[in-house]
Order: C-alpha cells, then sequence, then structure tokens
C-alpha cells in the first residue's frame, strides 16, 4: 500500500495555501492552526532560555559562549528541518533551521552576526516515553509470536552556540525554516519561531558566584581583602520564633496558621512572617549575610543573595535544593529555603544554632539534558561564619 502527499514545504511553509489556514485567518484565528510555527511543538518548560520571552524572574544568559536550547514535545520535528535525499528522479530538497540574533531596538535593523544553522542532538527522554514503556511492557509480560526488540526512543533537541554577546542587553532570537526544492530554485525563508532574552551582567556561573569578592590584594591576586560578608542581627527572636521558623522550613506549620494566610511564600513567609528581616538593600554582588540573634549571638543561618538568579527558576524544588550546600567539617547546612525568583536562598541547620567556622559553599549550576536536570558548572568558595 503507498501513500503520496505534497505540501509547499516544512513547518513555515507548511500552512500556506492551505484553506482551513485561511478560513481560520479569516476569523483572526490563525493561531489555532498547528502547523504554520514551531508554538505547538516547543517545550516552553525546559528549553533555556525562556522560548516564549518571558523576562519576569528569568536567568538572564551568560554573555559569553551563550547557547540557546530549544527541547520539544515531539522528536520528529528534526525532520522538519533536514535534507531529503534525491530519489527515483525527484531532486534533492534542501531544509534548513536558521537562528538570527537582532538587536530589538526599533532603529536597529541589522543583525549582529550572519544567521546562525541550528545544531541537532540526541536526549535520553523525548515526549512519547509512557507510549513507548506501554508497548515494552506488552512485549515482556505477553507472548509475542515473533522476535521483537525492546523500542529504544530518543528525543531530539536543538542548540545555538554563539561567541559572545554584550552583557545586560537584550536580543531577539529569530528562527527561519529555509527551504529550497532544487538546485535551480533560490531559498525561501520562513519564520517560524521568535522570542526576546536578556544577557546577564555575569560572563559566566563563577563570575557570578565568586562576584562576592570586592578587592584583592594589588600584590597578590590570591589574596582576598574583601568580600560581600555581611552581618544581620536580629532583635526579639524567642524560642517559639525559631520553633516557627523551622516549622516554616520543614512544611511542618499548622494548616491554621495565620503566617500561610498571610505569606503564601515560602521563603516571604520565613523572612518577613517569622524572622522579621525588614527591607535589606538591594544586591549588587553575590553576598553572604549571617543571621545572628542580638540576644544570644548564635548564627540563625545565612541569606545568600544575588542580583540576578544562580539558577533558573523553572527548575523544580526537588533538583533545585541540589544547587547549593554550605558544609565544615560534620557540620552540614541542610535546610534551604529559595525565594522565588531564585534570586535568594537561606541555609540553616537543623535547630537554627549554626556553629561559627570556615564553611564551603558549593554551587551548582543546572541545566535540563533531555531525562533530568544536570549540573553544567560547579563552584566552590570558602567563607568565615563568626
Amino acid at each position: 500500500m503507498f501513500f503520496a502527499f505534497k505540501t509547499k514545504g516544512p513547518i513555515g511553509f507548511f500552512h500556506q495555501d492551505n484553506l482551513r489556514y485561511e478560513r481560520l485567518e479569516q476569523k483572526d484565528r490563525e493561531a489555532e492552526f498547528k502547523f504554520a510555527n514551531l508554538q505547538h511543538y516547543i517545550d516552553f518548560e525546559k528549553s533555556y532560555p525562556n522560548a516564549d520571552g518571558a523576562l519576569i524572574k528569568a536567568k538572564p544568559l551568560f554573555y559569553v559562549a551563550p547557547r540557546l536550547n530549544l527541547f520539544y514535545l515531539k522528536n520528529y520535528v528534526f525532520e522538519f528541518y533536514r535534507n531529503w535525499n534525491e530519489y527515483n528522479g525527484n531532486d534533492e530538497v534542501q531544509i534548513d533551521l536558521e537562528t538570527t540574533i537582532l538587536d530589538p531596538a526599533p532603529d536597529t535593523t541589522q543583525p549582529l552576526m550572519p544567521p546562525l544553522s541550528v545544531q541537532w542532538e540526541e536526549n535520553a527522554l523525548p515526549g512519547f516515553i509512557m507510549d513507548a514503556s506501554t508497548l515494552n511492557n506488552m512485549v515482556e509480560n505477553g507472548d509475542p509470536c515473533v522476535d521483537v526488540n525492546l523500542l529504544e526512543p530518543i528525543g531530539v533537541n536543538s542548540y545555538v552556540e554563539i561567541d559572545e554577546l554584550k552583557p545586560l542587553k537584550l536580543y531577539t532570537a529569530l528562527f527561519e525554516a529555509k527551504y529550497k526544492l532544487n538546485d535551480e530554485t533560490p531559498f525561501s525563508k520562513q519564520e517560524v519561531h521568535r522570542y526576546v532574552f536578556q544577557t546577564s551582567r555575569y560572563a559566566n556561573f563563577e563570575a557570578q558566584i565568586k562576584s562576592y569578592i570586592l578587592e584583592r590584594d594589588p600584590n597578590d591576586n590570591s589574596i582576598i581583602t574583601k568580600e560581600a560578608v555581611f552581618a544581620i542581627e536580629l532583635a526579639d527572636i524567642s524560642t517559639t520564633e525559631i520553633n516557627t521558623a523551622l516549622e516554616v522550613i520543614t512544611d511542618t506549620l499548622s494548616s491554621s496558621s495565620p503566617l500561610r494566610q498571610e505569606f503564601a511564600d515560602k521563603y516571604d513567609r520565613l523572612m518577613d512572617g517569622v524572622l522579621k528581616v525588614g527591607a535589606l538593600h538591594p544586591a549588587v554582588t553575590t553576598e553572604f549575610n549571617v543571621m545572628k540573634s542580638e540576644t544570644t549571638g548564635n548564627i540563625l543561618g545565612v541569606l545568600i543573595r544575588n542580583p540576578e538568579p544562580f539558577n533558573d527558576p523553572k527548575i523544580p524544588l526537588t533538583d533545585m535544593l541540589g544547587t547549593v550546600s554550605g558544609t565544615a567539617g560534620s557540620n552540614s547546612l541542610d535546610s534551604k529555603v529559595f525565594s522565588k525568583d531564585n534570586r535568594s536562598v537561606f541555609l540553616t541547620n537543623a535547630t537554627m544554632n549554626i556553629p561559627s567556622g570556615t564553611y564551603q559553599f558549593d554551587f551548582d549550576y543546572k541545566q535540563w539534558s533531555g531525562d533530568g536536570y544536570e549540573p553544567k558548572t560547579s563552584i566552590s568558595v570558602n567563607i568565615d561564619l563568626n
């Protein structure tokens, strides 16, 4: 049995001269047509930077060697944008997906660099993994009449790597499908997706974490002479309030507590509802705030802040918990509360009474790899808590 079909081209071209699309367009409902662009294929939760162009609470892209990752809900998106070889007298069809980085300023019309061809790579968790698992389960637990190999599906994602962009700048990533029927016709281009993103003030993750170093010895660069390590003394912190703070941190606070009603976010509930830290100056670097009880002098915890998120705020909390830790010998700051925008994290121990000393703080920068969030960069620094 043979099936044949003909289209105007891949996604980006497919909707051209399509009656269903034209009818929707007449009703201003063309966004419902799923084959006009990549909108319905992109996994926005996993893609970084935010492929929907959302900038609020987004983690800016490090400006040295940035990489734009697009993950997809369907792995066959790869087939949209690869060449079709010559076959049975039919000419080779050349197809590609290009990215152009634009300055979104209204008086700028020229791209910042030549278009970049999108690269493709496999990942381990395609969108239909449950379908494959179901079929494999039928094979393993059934009685197939022939030898059958278990399915090993793969996912596909695309990426673009850039040498360097400018810090603290807004850009637009424009994705265009290129399509050429034969050598005698020119390439045609159609936009299939675009989004805006912002670059970081930092070149990389190491620069972000180590921005706590404010001054070094001019004669010996290895010697740090000034650090962004500050003390915050909290007055009138009672044992009852410390116990309440621990209940907030461990999620054992009563469901009827007024704190839950007044503060929807866990970080706000702890900082403002219990500890009553109050308004702090905006962070301008990574900073370590040693929070102490003014009455007892005990170290209650360490509040680490930065003007930018340490990791993408879209990362689930279970994966986020492993992105920062503090240890000194057998002492571990294993209780953590992150702010919603992931610019701040509070670390303490099970009693909120931290022994003084030099602690090693380990930071991981994580990104989605296809089957989970994996550390891309790890940075360690030593901070004296006194």
